[in-house]
């Protein structure tokens, strides 16, 4: 099994109503995203995926989220945008972005240099 890898910087902050009292005030994250496809069969060229259009696939996806207030998007309102949640909408979004290029996809969230959420499973 081949695997191509990306990620990028995420600064935006959330609320999470159910948590300690840090979080359950408006508090910022320059969270680290990471994205990992994986599959057996290469193309013509030798890629899983094209490295640039994983690349623009996740900055896309990301610019939703920039500078934002998790909390407020309507994908979060009924889940809190914990690292958990969060690592699956970008899943869900960064599957539809690469239309079935690959069987495996993986988005792993890192809050800081210790803490971090994935989520995982094929596209779609």
């Amino acid at each position: 099994m081949f695997r191509t890898g990306f990620s990028a910087s995420l600064a935006a902050t959330h609320i999470l109503p159910g948590g300690t009292e840090g979080e359950r005030t408006e508090h910022s994250h320059d969270y680290r995203i990471e994205v990992a496809v994986a599959g057996d069969r290469l193309d013509d060229l030798g890629y899983l995926v094209d490295i640039d259009l994983l690349r623009s696939a996740l900055v896309s996806v990301l610019d939703r989220y920039q500078g934002r207030c998790l909390n407020g998007l309507p994908e979060f309102s009924s889940v809190p945008p914990s690292l958990e949640n969060l690592s699956r909408e970008i899943h869900r979004r960064m599957s539809a972005a690469l239309d079935g290029r690959t069987v495996d996809l993986t988005v792993r969230v890192w809050e800081d240099r210790e803490a971090w959420a994935s989520y995982e499973g094929p596209p779609g």
